[in-house]
């Protein structure tokens, strides 16, 4: 098995010295999580960046949940919106429905209903079914100031 993950992390590294970007995220969730060669955070994080750099929505995302997190590295709640915000710009679905929730409940970021709607009905067009839930909620409870249903029932 490790002659494979061997064979696996040179084949990461060709490719990621041919352009392939994606091979970015493997070599740093294997390089944090010490799968090959060895633990290696530092070298792991700058791989993630790297990928990151070539707008890889899962280095955004990996990104975004270890300074999340703060197992890794320093926790950074400025970093952990910048990378959420990117992964979900990048159409990584699941990023869409939590930066609408970030947005929705004021998590590393100043709330905002508009921009939470927009996040899940974005994540709701790309077919993330809990989206539907959460923005008829926010609309049932008619918080988004400038739309229809904030208007108090007299």
């Amino acid at each position: 098995m490790r002659d494979n993950i061997k064979i696996a992390h040179e084949y990461l590294l060709k490719s990621v010295d041919k352009g392939i970007c994606s091979g970015y995220f493997y070599l740093g969730v294997m390089a944090i999580e010490g799968i090959y060669p060895k633990k290696d955070v530092e070298l792991g994080v700058d791989y993630l960046i790297r990928g990151a750099a070539a707008n890889n929505a899962y280095c955004y995302y990996y990104l975004a949940l270890l300074y999340q997190e703060g197992k890794y590295v320093d926790k950074n709640p400025k970093l952990e919106f910048n990378y959420l915000k990117r992964a979900a710009e990048e159409g990584f679905i699941f990023m869409q429905y939590n930066l609408g929730i970030a947005y929705y409940k004021g998590q590393v970021c100043k709330k905002n209903d508009r921009l939470a709607l927009a996040w899940l009905r974005e994540a709701s067009r790309n077919g993330y079914s809990p989206s539907y839930l959460l923005s008829g909620d926010i609309l049932y409870e008619g918080n988004v100031a400038g739309l229809p249903y904030d208007r108090a029932v007299e």
